[in-house]
């Protein structure tokens, strides 16, 4: 058993779709933290601070950013693969 074979050679195609499955669960969790973000701000506008504001477009920023990273692994990964 050659050791840089096993666990240091290229990955194959299928192995672009673990980034697609990250891509989608982090798009999904982008739109239900936007959705629940801005129902509690309809819902209980008496309870919004300024800290609840920036934690809100904080998390919906981290979310996106993770959603663009793995969209962008994902497309580099098959492009690199045809």
């Amino acid at each position: 058993m050659n050791i840089n074979n096993t666990f240091f050679s290229p990955l194959n195609k299928d192995s672009c779709f673990y980034f697609y499955v990250l891509t989608v669960f982090f798009f999904i969790a982008m739109i239900i933290a936007t959705i629940s973000g801005l129902i509690y701000i309809v819902t209980k506008p008496s309870k919004i601070t300024f800290n609840f504001i920036t934690h809100f477009i904080l998390i919906v920023i981290n979310f996106f950013l993770v959603y663009f990273v793995n969209r962008l692994y994902f497309s580099m990964c098959v492009n690199s693969l045809k």
